[in-house]
Order: structure tokens, then C-alpha cells, then sequence
């Protein structure tokens, strides 16, 4: 599997690898472990491979190799351009499963501030340009060059970088989906990573108890609240009930909910009628949630006032979705 971090990446001049090793231990000592909580939690893991990609501007190749027993063992082999910048990302890679002293900005009890955010956009950009320095250091060796560029300023700690990477919500959210999984699965007693295949090398290893202390709950969203909105009535509802109303909002089909008592009951009593081309201006709330992927995406709509019905429509007057880059189709009934 490649990840390619843009599509100005550097072309590879060799590649490079570096190793790691994902074993989970089971509660009966057997070498057999559910296959879709397996699978799953690989998922999780190259998902954070993607990002560490992405995050750090470097492209990786990631090759599974045959899995050990002893428990049930992972063998990955990340490759990349140069040796160093791939031993860099693994040895943060490795403690980042088990580092629990951190601060994320979702999830309310753990809201960053706008200094620590800022602190942890320097360290992330200073990572960047010393692994960029690492492979024109490699390149300068391979045509047998003396000089060697000096750090400019001093080099991130594996702690500070670990607090960085954590602090960007996929990868946090990635890995609280690999220990809920786990969580969910009672036969997983403890998972250990470490930057060697070789049996009994050094590993980070995390009991399950101490799995919940990664997991974190999806950051409830306030919804979008737009004021004289214009949808296209398609499907009325004209009777009592808890149907939802279809109708056309920013060229995209939607269900939404009626939260106007006035003019539904209106509606009730023929005091509105409908017809093709029928528009309504109203108040409109977009409901959002974030997803497993730490995705926002649209779940609902409701109206809570209607202005005015007509069958020729006024300018639209809200940007909003767009300048949010709002999915407005998301998933809705």
C-alpha cells in the first residue's frame, strides 16, 4: 500500500525501510483472533500511516509481511526515501499507541488553546523541515559530499512531536477506533508496538485496562443557522404527523422537519396550498455530527420559521455551506 503525501512529492532517489510490529496478546493464549477485529484495527493503523504521510510530507509504502504467533503478531515494513526520515517517523509512530499525557481540540475536556495550538503547528513544521534536511543530508552522502546542513533551530523532542500528531484529529480519532474495537473484543488482554520484528524486542505494551483512556467520543457540532433560506417544495406534508417534508435547498434534494406550529397548522386547515414551483422562505438549521473519521457531515435539517410562500423564488442570500464546505446532502431520511 503507497501513501503519497501531495502531488509535488519529491520523486524517491532509493528506497528505504524501517519495521514495526503490532502483537496482540490473548487472554487464552491462543494464536487465533477474531478476523474482522483484526482487520479492523489494521485499518485504523494505515489510516495513521495515511496521516503521518500526509502531516509530514513524506511518501510511504507500507508492505504486510507473515504474522507471528506468540499472541498474534503484525508485521509491517514501511518504506520510504530515506532511511532516516522513516526511523524518525517510527520512533514516534510507536509511542503515539501509548501516550496518554495529551490534549486534543475535540471532545470538550480536552480543548486546546490557541497557544497550544499554535505551539503545536511549530513543532509539526519544524519536524517537516528537519526531515527534509535529513534526505538532502542522505542525497549530499550518496554523491560522496563532506558538508552536511546544520539544524537552524533545535530539533522537536519525540514527546513534543507525539503532543503534534495527537493534536490533529484524524489520527487521534484513528486511534481511539483501533482500542474501541479492541474494547469491544474481550479476547485482546493487551496490544504491544514495537520497531522491530525480532521476537522479544523492546515494545510499548498497553493493558486493556488502560485502553479506555484512549478513546474519545465524536465532538458534538452546534448546527448551522441560516435566516431567509429559499427551498422548493416537492413533497408537502398535509396531514398530522412526524413525516418529514421534501423539498429542494442549494440545488440538493432534503428531508427536513416543519418547527413552525404557526404555519403548519396553517397547512393543516388549507389555509397554504401547494403547487409546482411552490417556494417557501424560511429560517433553516443544518444539523451536523462528526463521523467515525472525524468527518462533519450533514444529518438533518429543520425549519423553524417560515417568512413567506411563493411561486417565484428570491435570490438565495446565504454562502454558508460552502464557505464551511458542508456536504448538505450528508445523510439524512
Amino acid at each position: 500500500m503507497r501513501f503519497e503525501p501531495n502531488d509535488s512529492a519529491e520523486n524517491s532517489i532509493g528506497d528505504a525501510s524501517g519495521q514495526l510490529r503490532i502483537h496482540y496478546y490473548l487472554a487464552d493464549g491462543s494464536h487465533k483472533m477474531d478476523a474482522l477485529t483484526r482487520n479492523q484495527c489494521e485499518a485504523e493503523i494505515l489510516g495513521i500511516l495515511s496521516e503521518f504521510s500526509r502531516l509530514f510530507e513524506i511518501k510511504l509504502d507500507v508492505e504486510s509481511q507473515a504474522y507471528g504467533q506468540g499472541g498474534l503478531q503484525d508485521y509491517l515494513s514501511l518504506i520510504g526515501q530515506q532511511q532516516a526520515q522513516v526511523e524518525t517517523l517510527i520512533t514516534v509512530l510507536v509511542p503515539l499507541f501509548g501516550f496518554a499525557n495529551w490534549a486534543i481540540h475535540i471532545g470538550g475536556k480536552h480543548k486546546l488553546t490557541k497557544q497550544q495550538i499554535q505551539q503545536n503547528e511549530l513543532v509539526l513544521e519544524k519536524t517537516r523541515l528537519e526531515l527534509k534536511r535529513m534526505q538532502r543530508d542522505e542525497e549530499m552522502a550518496e554523491k560522496k559530499s563532506e558538508t552536511h546542513e546544520l539544524p537552524l533551530e533545535p530539533i522537536p523532542s519525540t514527546e513534543e512531536i507525539i503532543r503534534a500528531a495527537l493534536s490533529q484529529k484524524k489520527i487521534a480519532i484513528r486511534r481511539s477506533n483501533m482500542y474501541r474495537t479492541l474494547m469491544a473484543y474481550d479476547k485482546v488482554k493487551a496490544i504491544g508496538f514495537s520497531k522491530y520484528h525480532a521476537a522479544n524486542s523492546p515494545e510499548f505494551q498497553i493493558e486493556r485496562t488502560a485502553f479506555p483512556q484512549f478513546i474519545i467520543d465524536p465532538e458534538d457540532i452546534d448546527p448551522i443557522s441560516l435566516e431567509s433560506v429559499n427551498i422548493e417544495i416537492v413533497s408537502p406534508v398535509l396531514r398530522d404527523g412526524k413525516n418529514k417534508w421534501r423539498g429542494i435547498f442549494e440545488k440538493q434534494s432534503i428531508s427536513f422537519e416543519l418547527d413552525d406550529s404557526t404555519f403548519k397548522k396553517s397547512v393543516l386547515t388549507r389555509q397554504v396550498k401547494f403547487q409546482n414551483g411552490s417556494m417557501i422562505t424560511c429560517d433553516l438549521d443544518i444539523q451536523l455530527r462528526e463521523n467515525e473519521l472525524g468527518d462533519i457531515e450533514t444529518v438533518g435539517y429543520v425549519v423553524r420559521k417560515v417568512h413567506e410562500i411563493s411561486d417565484v423564488p428570491s435570490q438565495p442570500t446565504s454562502e454558508a455551506p460552502r464557505q464551511l464546505n458542508i456536504d448538505l446532502a450528508g445523510k439524512t431520511e
